[in-house]
């Protein structure tokens, strides 16, 4: 028999022109609880009445068995349709919660009505947490942990005491997520081991495994411990595979690709995000889709790949303007700065690289600002002005060390800044000091060691 019944074996053995084996292997099939086929029984069943009464007899044990698996499907379709419903009402409260969030932030969470308290509110709030990883780390953080404190008041009298575990432990890794976003490693390390603990009280659901350990490889990255983050995710893709979760593992493969250019393997990197890339759904995440693109352009001019550069981006331009927003544009005015760089278009790139420093700036991003302008006076030196190449590398070292970077940072806008002074800064020194503060942006930096 097919693996599921049809509408034309139901209309068969309600007629009686069915095969008695193949109606036999029929109610087996409905007896064993196939929900796909008693939700079928269940469209057939509803003119039962109006139909006429089989001239072929059909026997009394077959009649029964039929009869009860008839009467399973009604009550089983009852069920899931009363779960759905439940489902649509708290997802409809969910994203009215989300909208309030978006408009109101926190107040809009607290003046919330009470039907949107509790679940919805927690699911609304780490939403709402995610869709800010990329654009504003500080709110991503709140919300994780506003999303930490609802979870905590949820009632596990009412929704299982298990199924409370998940919710929380799903709050915990979001919530670590959220500190090694904003580097804070240590308080994400915390929030992590908790997010373990009641992972090991919950209902062991894989998706949650999946992607507990998914957010401690990006920590392991964050660390720059690279075995244990590779190992990690490892486990994560085949984890999401095995759950034919195709876009999760494409997502993992790009995290993958992320940390092993922090490596040093900015070949085997590019390799990973175009097979990460070919397994994403655009339509689900389209912010990652842009992300990926852009650090695969980005790659490509790091190892002078600037024609397949320009190409990736121009196919992708209409993916910028959609979902790149005014960060995302000064960016890629960026990334085509350096490509035009890479072709000796340099009045080109002067204008790009000045329009996305300038545009930075102004966005309240001095730090990437500052990266920004070393590549414009790489360009300058290029162009033949020393001095405007000096007075641009020269405010790029104050802004940084106006700003909190980490000891390693520190050591190389020294060098940088000594260099300038000194007339001894060329266009590799400036190279050398902007790759490694690109590195250092969002993780704990190698040693820096200075140019030759």
């Amino acid at each position: 028999m097919s693996d599921h019944v049809t509408q034309e074996d139901l209309h068969g053995l309600l007629s009686g022109s069915l095969d008695r084996e193949r109606a036999r292997e029929m109610v087996a099939h409905l007896l064993r609880g196939c929900e796909t086929c008693r939700g079928v029984a269940l469209l057939q069943a509803k003119d039962l009445r109006a139909r006429p009464e089989p001239e072929t007899e059909i026997p009394p044990a077959l009649d029964a068995a039929y009869g009860a698996a008839i009467h399973r499907a009604l009550r089983g379709a009852r069920r899931q349709l009363k779960l759905l419903r439940a489902q649509e009402r708290r997802q409809a409260n969910v994203d009215e919660m989300v909208s309030r969030l978006s408009r109101l932030g926190t107040e809009g969470f607290l003046a919330a009505p009470h039907r949107l308290r509790g679940l919805p509110s927690v699911e609304a709030l780490l939403q709402r947490s995610w869709d800010l990883r990329q654009d504003d780390p500080k709110q991503m953080l709140h919300f994780a942990l506003l999303a930490t404190i609802e979870a905590e008041k949820l009632d596990p009298a009412t929704l299982g005491a298990a199924q409370i575990e998940d919710i929380r432990c799903r709050a915990a890794l979001e919530l670590g997520n959220a500190y090694r976003v904003s580097n804070r490693l240590q308080e994400a390390e915390e929030a992590l081991g908790e997010a373990a603990e009641r992972f090991r009280r919950g209902t062991g659901d894989s998706c949650l495994k999946a992607r507990l350990l998914d957010v401690r490889a990006s920590l392991h990255g964050a660390q720059r411990s690279f075995d244990l983050c590779f190992s990690t995710l490892d486990v994560v893709i085949a984890l999401y595979r095995e759950l034919d979760e195709s876009h999760l593992a494409g997502r993992a493969l790009i995290t993958k690709a992320v940390h092993t250019r922090y490596a040093g393997e900015p070949e085997k990197a590019i390799e990973l995000l175009q097979e990460g890339m070919s397994l994403i759904d655009l339509e689900r995440d389209p912010k990652l889709t842009l992300n990926t693109v852009h650090n695969l352009a980005w790659l490509m001019v790091d190892h002078s790949r600037f024609r397949d550069a320009r190409k990736l981006l121009w196919e992708n331009r209409p993916l910028y303007e959609q979902h790149g927003g005014a960060v995302g544009t000064l960016r890629l005015r960026w990334l085509e700065g350096r490509v035009n760089a890479g072709l000796r278009k340099l009045d080109l790139a002067e204008r790009d690289l000045r329009m996305a420093q300038e545009g930075l700036e102004s966005a309240g991003l001095p730090y990437t600002a500052a990266i920004a302008a070393l590549d414009l006076a790489e360009v300058e030196l290029r162009r033949n002005k020393p001095a405007e190449a000096e007075s641009l590398a020269l405010d790029a070292v104050r802004v940084f060390l106006s700003l909190d970077i980490s000891r390693e940072a520190h050591t190389a806008v020294l060098f940088l800044e000594e260099a300038a002074k000194r007339r001894m800064m060329t266009g590799n020194v400036l190279r050398h000091v902007a790759d490694f503060l690109r590195q250092a942006e969002g993780a704990q930096p190698v040693r820096f060691e200075p140019a030759e």
